[in-house]
């Protein structure tokens, strides 16, 4: 499974805001690339880095084409049961309880959805929970865009890293063809691969301690490497963090200067 960079842009959030630590004009960088999934049709992921149009916070959309987005799909109130019976099996590694509660509000939704678009951006959601990123709602599950002249829909969800994301779309996906086709999907092993890939590209409970803290004080902050080398603020603000040290600290000296 390839993937194209199409384009990069950069925009800026509203002035006004800046502080000490930078907050206000922030850059946001918008990747977006497709991905062919299989014959039916090539969907692109956008990458928000930064306050966007849907939440103060990193988003990664999903563009796919209206025409399957806007279909219905039958009986997806049987996926949701089968996603509340994992959940009450308790068949799965230990998850922080907000991810479990969050997961079992979107199977409700999920049960609820009226059409492809909705129930991917549901699943994508269920399964970020699972990993340990529970997403909050941005109010709006799906837009409508032209797209070189195809109409194509775009749903959003809450971002920690990217490569995580992607992935929880693609699951949603691979959960829905399963369902289309009557075959079982095989949800305890899926589970069982994606927490332990959220395990490899996560930051370390100390550094995201340190970044919820950041988020409750809106100090905006940007992962620097594949490590624990994070960025705190903007501009001449900004300070780095490699999980509890800082940029003050002789042993980071080296990360940051690469």
């Amino acid at each position: 499974m390839g993937s194209l960079v199409l384009r990069r842009q950069t925009e800026f959030a509203p002035s006004g805001l800046t502080d000490f630590f930078g907050r206000g004009k922030l850059p946001l960088f918008i990747d977006s690339f497709l991905v062919p999934f299989h014959s039916m049709f090539d969907y692109r992921f956008v990458t928000l880095l930064g306050p966007n149009r849907w939440a103060p916070v990193p988003m990664l959309e999903f563009h796919y084409p209206d025409v399957i987005a806007a279909e219905g799909v039958a009986n997806i109130a049987l996926v949701a049961e089968r996603l509340r019976q994992f959940l009450d099996s308790r068949s799965f590694t230990t998850t922080h309880p907000q991810s479990i509660a969050n997961a079992d509000a979107l199977a409700d939704r999920l049960s609820k959805s009226c059409c492809h678009g909705e129930a991917t951006l549901a699943l994508a959601r269920w399964f970020s929970a699972m990993a340990g990123v529970p997403t909050r709602d941005v109010g709006t599950d799906r837009e409508q865009r032209m797209d070189q002249n195809r109409l194509m829909s775009v749903v959003a969800m809450e971002m920690e890293e990217q490569e995580l994301s992607q992935r929880c779309y693609e699951l949603a996906l691979e959960v829905l063809q399963h369902h289309e086709e009557s075959r079982e999907f095989p949800l305890t092993t899926k589970f069982r691969e994606l927490f332990d890939y959220a395990d490899d590209v996560r930051l370390g409970p100390s550094s995201r301690a340190i970044l919820r803290a950041a988020r409750r004080r809106d100090i905006p902050y940007t992962r620097l490497n594949r490590g624990s080398l994070v960025q705190l603020g903007e501009g001449k603000y900004q300070r780095r963090i490699w999980t509890a040290e800082t940029d003050a600290t002789s042993a980071i000296a080296e990360a940051i200067a690469s």
